[in-house]
């Protein structure tokens, strides 16, 4: 695993306590809301939280900042996140299963 892919797990276990949401909040107001990640991470916690026009709100600006950034991947990935929020789904990731052929 990466060191991206580590810190976006950390972030989104965070985001799906309630706790973890205001960490993810704080997080994102200490980096300026700047950080694509970040306001992703933000989005995705909103969304768990039943917050969809925040979800929207802030995933729409994560992938701008992604695509400004040139992190072609981090705005792929919350491009495919506003389907689920604008579905008024939030996201569930189910990890690969192992052992399985």
């Amino acid at each position: 695993m990466d060191g991206v892919s580590l810190i976006r797990t950390w972030l989104d276990f965070m985001a799906s306590t309630e706790l973890g949401a205001d960490a993810v909040l704080r997080g994102s107001q200490l980096t300026g809301g700047t950080n694509a990640i970040m306001l992703g991470t933000l989005a995705a916690a909103y969304a768990e939280g039943g917050r969809f026009a925040d979800a929207v709100t802030t995933a729409e600006l994560a992938t701008t900042l992604a695509e400004a950034e040139g992190q072609k991947e981090v705005a792929e990935k919350n491009r495919e996140l506003l389907k689920s929020y604008r579905a008024g789904q939030p996201w569930r990731e189910v990890p690969p299963r192992t052992g399985d052929k």
